[in-house]
């Protein structure tokens, strides 16, 4: 698999095998393989994506406290808790082809299960098509090609590292209080969306119609929170490292591109077998119908949490 097709492909599981190492595909010195949180909050992701699809309680609080364990905001003894109640929620007469399966899926104490079940598209793909997956991939685990990524050194320091130069910045000067405090309102900021059972009222009728009740869909609140970060504050993000400083080197100019919503044109990738680096210092060409000669397109996903730009630059890895 080649940068281009990295950038354009639309399986997930193929995507994943190269990601982790395991594919013939895969050459050595790349980026390191995505941990297990970057792993979870994958699948968290697909699962805060098709959210009123899980009608049971249960399943909806092993997605919540899968995410705050992938945080550090639970310990693994409420994360076994959380994936017993999914269990108990799941419908063992179709043990995969239902949300509450993935939601037990989110909860797996051990990653080797996300891994299995990512895997196993002919499951998965009935949940999430694979393109809008492989988008929350890339989003996630970033480019395994050119980097950048962050690696610990031999004092448990974090480094920024190029995968295309190997160079190590021992500091990013761009990464200043005001960036860290946007970077983490970043990464928690999903916005609510209204619910589609109660109309946003969080109500609806009981079963006698002459009374109403907390809908149990958004719990009474009329919304649920949103399963994408909020663009606005992502490119806040981006301007804010942009006058401290980033964007003089593609490693950041490439963290600026990808906050702003935009990405290098597959097309042109493709068909000039360019590589990222190139893209920096290439000037605009014409005849490209996907760009218009501008290199550069906009995302084909959203951003979600675990995004490879906010955890970044919060040092999450």
């Amino acid at each position: 698999m080649s940068e281009a097709d990295w950038l354009a492909c639309d399986d997930p599981a193929r995507m994943l095998e190269v990601a982790m190492g395991h594919s013939a595909e895969y050459c050595s010195g790349h980026a390191p393989a995505p941990s297990g949180r970057k792993l979870r909050l994958f699948v968290c992701g697909i699962a805060r994506r098709i959210w009123r699809r899980l009608t049971d309680e249960r399943s909806r609080k092993a997605v919540e406290a899968a995410e705050r364990y992938a945080d550090r905001l639970a310990d693994r003894g409420e994360l076994v808790e959380a994936a017993y109640g999914a269990a108990a929620a799941r419908s063992f007469g179709h043990p995969v082809l239902c949300p509450e399966w993935l939601a037990h899926v989110c909860a797996a104490p051990e990653p080797a299960s996300i891994v299995e079940a990512v895997r196993r598209q002919s499951e998965l793909v009935r949940l999430l098509a694979p393109p809008l997956q492989a988008a929350m991939l890339r989003d996630i685990v970033g480019n395994p090609f050119t980097g950048p990524h962050l690696r610990r050194d031999k004092a448990d320091s974090l480094r920024l590292v190029s995968g295309s130069s190997s160079l190590i910045h021992a500091a990013m000067p761009w990464l200043t209080p005001t960036v860290r405090s946007l970077a983490r309102l970043a990464y928690e900021d999903r916005p609510s969306r209204k619910c589609g059972e109660c109309e946003g009222t969080g109500s609806r009728p009981l079963p006698d119609r002459l009374s109403f009740g907390h809908c149990k869909s958004c719990r009474g609140a009329g919304e649920h929170e949103g399963w994408s970060l909020d663009a606005l504050t992502l490119s806040a993000l981006a301007d804010a490292m942009e006058e401290a400083g980033a964007g003089q080197d593609f490693d950041s100019q490439r963290l600026l591109w990808h906050l702003r919503g935009i990405e290098p044109c597959r097309k042109c990738l493709g068909a000039r077998a360019m590589s990222l680096d190139a893209i920096a210092h290439e000037p605009e060409a014409d005849g490209c119908d996907a760009c218009q000669g501008k290199l550069l397109v906009p995302l084909a996903g959203p951003h979600v949490r675990g995004c490879w730009a906010t955890d970044l630059v919060l040092g999450k890895e």
